[in-house]
């Protein structure tokens, strides 16, 4: 079966960060410091970079697994994406940033999955990643705004 005929999963998560984007890109990209202020991004190990590999430790729940993948898209101060693409599974995760009235920016989070290997682990972990998304965007406007 063809991961293009499997159903797609999609998570949204979204969050007003009082500060300027470039403030909150600064927080986003410092994987170093993700342990320091996050429970769902243990420790991310990445140059950065578009096609670069980024390597994730991630917690689901009480499992917690090593996800390595290739930054997609990169354009500061505005998007940046990783993804895994293989015969078995394609997903990715998209960050993007705007500028709203009263220098405030919005980040919207978006996780999507399909393929054989999402249709086997979403029902088991797809709660977990919603939460995860949306805990790492409470934790990224806490630490923007908190420093």
């Amino acid at each position: 079966m063809k991961a293009g005929s499997l159903r797609l999963v999609e998570y949204r998560t979204r969050v007003m960060i009082d500060a300027e984007p470039s403030r909150v890109w600064s927080v986003l990209t410092d994987f170093e410091s993700y342990d320091e202020w996050n429970d769902f991004y243990r420790k991310v190990v990445s140059k950065g970079h578009e096609s670069d590999r980024i390597r994730m430790h991630v917690t689901l729940g009480k499992l917690k697994v090593v996800s390595i993948e290739r930054i997609r898209q990169r354009e500061d101060n505005r998007i940046l994406s990783w993804g895994v693409d293989n015969v078995f599974l394609r997903s990715g995760v998209e960050r993007r940033l705007s500028r709203t009235e009263g220098g405030r920016t919005e980040v919207t989070g978006v996780f999507r999955a399909a393929g054989l290997v999402a249709e086997i682990s979403m029902p088991l972990f797809g709660q977990h990643i919603q939460a995860g998304m949306e805990h790492f965007l409470e934790a990224l406007k806490k630490r923007v705004e908190n420093t």
